[in-house]
C-alpha cells in the first residue's frame, strides 16, 4: 500500500507498537476513521450511540477515535498495549480538552472481567459499580499474533525486512472473548478489519491493468511470474497466503478476513452480526499512481475494510 502502511506485526508485542508511537504515527500509520472516503465508520457508530453508557476503545492507539466517542458516550475507557500510544492518546485527551474518558495500559489477551471492571469503575467518576459496556470498538486490532520468517530467500523478494507471516487464530480468540465477557447483555460492539474480498478484486484490477500494458505498481508484489520454474515453490507460498488471509500491503504483512469468517469468529466468542458495511478508501491507498481510466471508472469499486456491528448474545 502506497503512503501510509497498515500496522502489523505481533499485537501482544507492546515494543512494537511503542517504536510506531516514536514516529509520526498518524502520518505513517493507515487510519480508518480519517482515511474513510464515506461516512461509513460515523454512520455505524451512530447505531450504537448510548449517551448514558460507557464505550470501550479497545485497542485505542494514540487514540484517534476518542474525541468522536466521547460525544456518543458517557465516558469512554481506552485501552492499548503499547506505553507510549498511551501516552500520545493521552495527550490528544488534553489537547482536544476530552474529560471524559480513561487510559490505560492493558493487554487484552491478559484481561479478567471481573478485575478490570473493578478497576475501571474506580476511574470513572460519579459512575457507581461498572457492570459492563454497552458498547465496544475494535478498529483493526484483530490483526492476529505473527511468527515471522525470511521469505527474500526463495521469492524475488531483496529486501530480507520482507517477511511472511502466520496468524496466530488463539490470540484473535482470546481478544475477542475479553471484549465479549465485559459487555452488557446486548451490548455492542463494531469491528473494523481488512476485507479479503475488497484484496483479492484489487488484485483482479491490477491484472486488467496489466493486460492492458499500464505500468505495473502497487500490488504486484502479491503476483509471481508466470513463467519462471524457479518460483514453483513461491506460487505455493502465494497460495498459502491466500488461503491464511495474510497479504501484503506494501513491505507491510496484514490479516484479511472474509465477511463469513468475522461472522464466524464473532459467533464463538458469542457475538452475532447485526450489520456489515464497507469503510471504502481511495483507490491511491492500493494503488501508486492509478491510470486515469480506473479512477474514472465507476463500476471499479474503492477498496475497502469491512465495519461489523455484533451484538452480544
Amino acid at each position: 500500500m502506497p503512503g501510509r502502511k497498515r500496522a502489523s506485526s505481533d499485537v501482544t508485542d507492546a515494543g512494537y507498537w511503542d517504536s510506531l508511537a516514536g514516529n509520526d504515527y498518524e502520518n505513517d500509520v493507515f487510519s480508518s476513521l480519517n482515511d474513510c472516503v464515506t461516512d461509513a465508520v460515523i454512520r455505524a457508530l451512530d447505531s450504537c450511540v448510548d449517551p448514558t453508557g460507557v464505550c470501550l476503545d479497545a485497542g485505542c492507539g494514540p487514540g484517534l477515535y476518542l474525541k468522536t466517542l466521547s460525544t456518543r458516550f458517557s465516558h469512554v475507557v481506552g485501552l492499548d498495549l503499547s506505553p507510549g500510544l498511551i501516552d500520545l492518546a493521552k495527550k490528544r485527551a488534553n489537547d482536544q480538552s476530552i474529560c471524559n474518558c480513561s487510559l490505560r495500559v492493558q493487554d487484552l489477551t491478559k484481561l479478567k472481567a471481573k478485575s478490570f471492571l473493578k478497576s475501571a469503575s474506580e476511574r470513572i467518576p460519579g459512575e457507581g459499580p461498572l457492570r459492563g459496556f454497552s458498547f465496544a470498538l475494535a478498529a483493526n486490532v484483530l490483526l492476529g499474533k505473527f511468527f515471522s520468517f525470511m521469505r527474500a530467500a526463495i521469492t524475488n523478494v531483496t529486501d530480507a525486512s520482507f517477511c511472511i507471516a502466520a496468524p496466530d487464530r488463539t490470540t484473535r480468540k482470546e481478544i475477542l472473548s475479553a471484549i465479549s465477557a465485559l459487555l452488557l447483555p446486548k451490548g455492542k460492539l463494531m469491528v473494523v478489519a481488512p476485507s479479503m474480498e475488497s484484496r483479492l478484486f484489487m488484485e483482479s484490477v491490477l491484472r486488467q491493468w496489466d493486460e492492458d500494458a499500464a505500468a505495473n505498481e502497487g500490488l504486484a508484489s502479491l503476483r509471481v511470474p508466470r513463467d519462471s520454474k524457479k518460483n514453483k515453490r513461491a506460487r505455493r507460498l502465494a497460495l498459502n497466503d491466500v488461503l491464511s488471509g495474510v497479504l501484503p500491503t506494501g513491505e507491510t504483512m496484514t490479516q484479511h478476513f472474509l465477511k463469513e469468517q468475522l461472522q464466524c469468529e464473532l459467533a464463538e466468542a458469542g457475538l452475532s452480526i447485526i450489520s456489515c458495511t464497507k469503510c471504502s478508501y481511495a483507490l491511491s491507498t492500493e494503488f501508486a499512481s492509478p491510470p486515469k481510466w480506473m479512477q474514472k471508472n465507476g463500476s471499479i469499486s474503492k477498496p475497502w475494510d469491512w465495519i461489523v456491528v455484533a451484538q452480544k448474545q
